[in-house]
This record gives C-alpha cells, sequence and structure tokens, in this order.
C-alpha cells in the first residue's frame, strides 16, 4: 500500500533525492524537512552565517569605538575646560604673557574645533568653542587691556563666538557667553569708529546682562569675570559709544544723555558692592567716564564747572585704580591704575593745577613703560605709553 503508484511518482522522488530535496517517500515531517533543506543549503547557510558572525563583530567593534570617542571627547572637553577656565587665569596674572595665553588658547580652539566636527550639535562642545573664542578676541585685541591689538582679529572671534551660541538663550552658562561677545563686539566696534552699531550691539545684550547679575549664583563666572562685572562694563561701554557719537558732531544733548548712563553706570556699581561688600569699587574706576563726558560739556559749552568736576571724578577713579591694583596685582591692574593717574593728571592740568598735574602723569608714564618693557606683545600698552607721553607734553607745556 505505501508503493509508488507509478514509474513517474518514483522517478520524481529519486529526482528529488538526487537535488538534495525531500522525497514523497519520507512523509512531510518537519524535522526530515529541515535537515534535508539545510543539507542543500549548507554553503549558502555556511556563507550567510560567517557574513552574519562578520557583521555583529562589525556592529559590536563599533559601539566599542564609538564609546571611546565619545570618552575621548569628553576628556577633550573637560581638557580645554580646565586649560581655558584654570590655565588661562593663571597665566593672565604673570607680566609679559600676552603670547603665552594666545598659544593656549589657539591650541585649545583647534582641538575644540576638531570635536565640533565629530559632533557639530553638541551643546557643550561649542560653549566651550565660543569661549575659546572669546578669550582669543581677548587677547588679540580687547581695546584698554593687555592685549596685542589686534582689533580686526578680535572682531572676527568675537563673531565666531557669538554664532555658536543661540540668540536668547536661558541657560545661565551660554547666557554669559551670549553677553560677553556682545561685549567684546561693542569694545572693538567703538575703536574702529563704529559708534552707533557699537550702541545698538550693547543694547541688545544689556536684558540677559542684567538678568544674569540678578539670578546667577553666588560663584558663577563669566570667562573669568562675575557677572556683576560683565553688566556693570556693558552699561559703560554703551555709555562710551553715545559720548563718542556725539563727540563727532559736538551734540551736546547726545553727551548729557551718555552721562546719564555713566551715572546709571555707577549707581549699578553701587548697588552691586552693597549686595557683595568684597567686590573692587567699580563706581568709583568708572566715574572716569563720567570725567570724559564732563571734559566734552566743557568744550562744547564753555563752562569750565564742568572741568572741576572732570579732576574730582578722575581722582576718584585714580583712587578706586589703586585700590584695586593693591587688593588684587596683575598686570591688568596695574595698567588701570597707571590709567588713573594719567587722567588723574591731566583732569588736573585742565584746571591749572600743573604741578600735581605733571607729577601724576609722569607717575603713570613710569608705570607705563614699566608695562611696556615687560609686555612688549601688547600693541595696546604701546599706546598708553604713547598717551602718557603726549600728556605729559600737553601739561607742561602749560605748567
Amino acid at each position: 500500500a505505501a508503493r509508488y503508484g507509478t514509474v513517474r511518482q518514483f522517478a520524481d522522488d529519486v529526482e528529488r533525492y538526487l537535488l538534495q530535496r525531500p522525497v514523497s517517500a519520507r512523509g512531510q515531517a518537519w524535522r526530515y524537512r529541515g535537515q534535508r533543506f539545510l543539507r542543500r543549503h549548507r554553503r549558502r547557510l555556511a556563507f550567510a552565517g560567517v557574513s552574519g558572525v562578520l557583521l555583529l563583530g562589525t556592529v559590536v567593534y563599533g559601539l566599542v569605538q564609538y564609546a571611546r570617542a565619545q570618552r575621548r571627547l569628553e576628556q577633550l572637553q573637560s581638557l580645554s575646560s580646565s586649560v581655558l577656565s584654570d590655565i588661562y587665569g593663571e597665566v593672565s596674572s604673570l607680566p609679559g604673557s600676552t603670547r603665552a595665553r594666545l598659544l593656549i588658547v589657539e591650541r585649545t580652539q583647534r582641538q575644540l574645533d576638531q570635536v565640533l566636527a565629530d559632533d557639530p550639535s553638541d551643546p557643550e562642545v561649542r560653549a566651550a568653542l565660543a569661549q575659546a573664542y572669546i578669550q582669543l578676541g581677548d587677547t588679540l585685541g580687547e581695546p584698554f587691556a593687555i592685549s596685542i591689538g589686534d582689533s580686526a582679529s578680535a572682531l572676527d572671534n568675537y563673531r565666531k563666538a557669538q554664532s555658536l551660541i543661540p540668540a536668547a538663550p536661558s541657560a545661565p552658562a551660554l547666557a554669559a557667553l551670549f553677553v560677553r561677545a556682545h561685549q567684546g563686539i561693542t569694545e572693538v566696534l567703538i575703536r574702529a569708529g563704529r559708534y552707533d552699531e557699537a550702541a545698538r550691539t550693547a543694547e541688545s545684550a544689556l536684558p540677559a546682562a542684567e538678568r544674569l547679575w540678578r539670578t546667577a549664583p553666588a560663584n558663577f563666572r563669566v570667562v573669568g569675570r562675575t557677572p556683576a562685572v560683565v553688566y556693570i562694563r556693558l552699561q559703560a561701554i554703551l555709555g562710551h559709544a553715545q559720548m563718542r557719537a556725539a563727540d563727532v558732531t559736538r551734540d551736546v544733548a547726545g553727551v548729557t544723555r551718555a552721562l546719564e548712563q555713566f551715572e546709571r553706570t555707577m549707581r549699578t556699581a553701587a548697588e552691586a558692592r552693597r549686595l557683595d561688600p568684597a567686590m573692587s569699587d567699580l563706581e568709583g574706576r568708572y566715574s572716569q567716564y563720567a570725567a570724559y563726558a564732563h571734559e566734552l560739556l566743557g568744550d562744547f559749552t564753555g563752562d569750565r564747572r564742568h572741568y572741576e568736576r572732570v579732576r574730582l571724578a578722575h581722582q576718584r577713579s585714580a583712587e578706586a585704580s589703586y585700590a584695586n591694583f593693591v587688593a588684587a596685582p596683575s598686570a591688568q591692574t596695574k595698567r588701570d591704575y597707571a590709567d588713573g593717574l594719567l587722567w588723574q593728571g591731566w583732569g588736573e592740568s585742565l584746571c591749572g593745577v600743573h604741578d600735581a598735574a605733571v607729577e601724576h602723569i609722569a607717575r603713570a608714564l613710569a608705570l607705563f613703560e614699566e608695562l611696556a618693557a615687560e609686555n612688549r606683545d601688547s600693541h595696546e600698552v604701546g599706546l598708553d605709553l604713547a598717551s602718557a607721553h603726549f600728556r605729559l607734553g600737553a601739561a607742561l607745556g602749560v605748567a
């Protein structure tokens, strides 16, 4: 009953057997049919198995390499943050460190550029790179600082930092970088004589700067500076841009508006110091800007009472700068103290107090000569030295 019914059926089974296919005489058992399938496709299955193992190995290797790359990125990011904050800060306080600061930041920036290329959307890498660009800008051309004096390169780096930060950042770290980038851009634009653009840039960052000052933790730093220092500085340079624009056209009303802005700056500085008594006397330091405005008002109106206000404001600024220098000696605070003495002497010269004027300007000149000898790469210090020579000559000429 189980035999083949016809020769054709038997021939078909023989053919299936030779082709390693299941024969009908063995029935339809899944185990048997599976064995025949494996025997028939053993080479393909072997190839597929090897390929599968290779693919699995490739995936595992890729995952391991990705994990290593992530750890490398994290290590680079951590190292860069440490270099930009701790090492850069320590080196900055040393005389003649301009080139060293530039080397530190340039190398760190190149590393971060490579990291950003691997993961362009990583917000932490973008923030670290923005900080590097800001510090490059500061070192290359921050006005009235121990910088190289390359304003064009400084502006380029500040703008690169700006491009890496969201337009309206809410996180304190990003808001801090946003404000500092705008501050750097504003100061360089003032140096370039682009006063209206500088004022707009400062105004656009003031709300974020005030919010950061009022809400940031006590130990928070904005690229090495406290939020209060950055906010007060931004207010002052806004007034500086307004004053310079008014100076071009001898606009008394414009200078008066700038003076009002300087007075707001000093009120903010006084409030900040009440909240933090350990803070340096920025109210006194920035009275220098009010003195600049009073000098222009005296020149434009002929009212010499403004010159007495110039003298008193510059004297107060020099005293505050000296106190800051004694409390935290560095090349920058020494530069600010020399600048305070220079303008104190100039204010005295305007009021006819010639002996004191010559004495203070000569002391300022001596300090600037020391700074120039210690910081030969700083074009900014060279400008300070030239200004001191010029004003000493002017004071001697009327003495």
